[in-house]
C-alpha cells in the first residue's frame, strides 16, 4: 500500500524494524522483512545525504583532525597517559578531559574554531538543510499486516507506535452462507384475487 511519511518518520520506522527481535507468525515476520527491505534504499539515500558533508570537505577533514589531536593532547593524565572512560556502549573507550585541563583546552578549541569558522558555518548550514529534508515528505510502498496476524503474546505500546501504519484493523466481514428461498405459494381463498 502506497503511503507518505516524512523522512524522519521513514528513518525511525526503519531504525525500530530493524531492532525488531520478536517471534510472530510467519505473515507477521514476512511483512516486517518486507517492509524493511522496501524502506533501505530511502534511508541508505538520507544517510548518505546527511553525511556528504563530512564525507566530501577535505577542510573538514582538517579540521576533525585537528579536533581530535586537540582532545588527545588534552586528554591525559600528569604520566602523559590517556584518561578514558567506558563510552556507554560497553565496547569502546572515550578520552575523558579532566578539569584541570579544561579551560587550556576550552580556549585552544576556541581558536581552533576561529581559524575554521567556514567549516562550522557550513556544517550547520548542511545540518540546517537535512532537517529540512528530513520533514519533507516521500511515498513509500508498505505491506499491511492484520491486526489477527500480530504476535499473539502482545505487542509492546512502543513497538505498536511504530508499526501502526501498516497494521490493518479493518474488522473483516463473515460470511454469511446463503439460504435456498423457497417460493410462497399464491393465497387462495376469500381476500385473493
Amino acid at each position: 500500500m502506497k503511503m507518505k511519511l516524512t523522512n524522519a518518520e521513514i528513518m525511525n520506522l526503519f531504525q525500530a524494524l530493524n531492532q525488531l527481535n520478536m517471534i510472530g507468525n510467519p505473515k507477521f515476520t514476512y511483512t516486517i522483512a518486507k517492509n524493511r527491505a522496501s524502506l533501505r534504499p530511502q534511508v541508505e539515500a538520507l544517510q548518505e545525504a546527511g553525511q556528504s558533508y563530512a564525507k566530501n570537505s577535505a577542510r573538514f577533514k582538517e579540521y576533525q583532525g585537528k579536533v581530535d589531536g586537540l582532545i588527545k593532547q588534552f586528554s591525559t593524565d600528569a604520566q602523559g597517559k590517556p584518561i578514558v572512560r567506558d563510552a556507554g556502549d560497553g565496547q569502546s573507550l572515550q578520552r575523558t578531559i579532566p578539569k584541570e585541563k579544561m579551560a587550556d583546552f576550552t580556549i585552544a578549541r576556541e581558536e581552533l574554531d576561529k581559524d575554521y569558522n567556514d567549516v562550522i558555518v557550513g556544517m550547520q548550514a548542511h545540518q540546517a538543510s537535512f532537517q529540512t529534508m528530513l520533514r519533507e515528505e516521500t511515498e513509500v510502498d508498505l505491506r499491511l499486516v492484520g491486526i489477527a496476524d500480530l504476535p499473539s503474546d502482545g505487542v509492546s505500546t512502543q513497538l505498536m507506535n511504530q508499526i501502526f501504519i501498516f497494521v490493518d484493523d479493518t474488522p473483516k466481514a463473515e460470511v454469511i452462507p446463503l439460504k435456498e428461498v423457497k417460493k410462497s405459494e399464491p393465497a387462495t381463498g376469500p381476500g385473493s384475487n
